[in-house]
Order: C-alpha cells, then sequence, then structure tokens
C-alpha cells in the first residue's frame, strides 16, 4: 500500500509539474489574442500577416517595433497597430 501511495504522489505531482508549464506560457497567448480581438474589434479581416504581428509583440520579450511593422505592411493603421502591439506586449 505504501509503495502504492508514493506512485500516486509523484504522478500527481509531475502532472501539477506539467500543469505549471502550461500556465506560465498563457499570458503570452492571451495577449496575443488581445491584440488579434482588438484588430478585428476594430473592422480589420485577420490574416497570417496581422496574426504574425500580434505574435511578435507578444510576451515580455516581445518585439513591439517588429509588430508595428508587420501590422503596417498587413495594411492596418499607425493608429491601430500601435494600440495593437501595445496589447500584444502585455
Amino acid at each position: 500500500m505504501r509503495i502504492r501511495r508514493a506512485i500516486i504522489a509523484v504522478a500527481c505531482t509531475a502532472s501539477l509539474a506539467g500543469l505549471a508549464g502550461v500556465a506560465a506560457e498563457a499570458p503570452a497567448q492571451a495577449t496575443e489574442n488581445d491584440c488579434v480581438a482588438y484588430l478585428e474589434k476594430t473592422g480589420y479581416t485577420i490574416d497570417q500577416g496581422k496574426r504574425a504581428g500580434c505574435r511578435e509583440a507578444a510576451g515580455k520579450d516581445g518585439d513591439v517595433e517588429a509588430c508595428f511593422a508587420t501590422l503596417v505592411k498587413s495594411r492596418v493603421k499607425d493608429v491601430h497597430a500601435k494600440d495593437a502591439c501595445r496589447l500584444a506586449r502585455g
């Protein structure tokens, strides 16, 4: 019985550790989605270029300037690109 409890405890701990890794990545994804949602709400059709721009700025290490350039190249107005990239940055 003790061995069985130990195995279950190890399995539960490993599962929780895996979930912690997923939770740590969630904020970057959420901010990328915020950027895309903002662009959609502002009237833009979302394509690969716009998603790529939002992805470039996502997270705390994101590149806002690259995001801005990519969105403007994808025909997003400067003011909207600026706001969207800020949202992606979080």
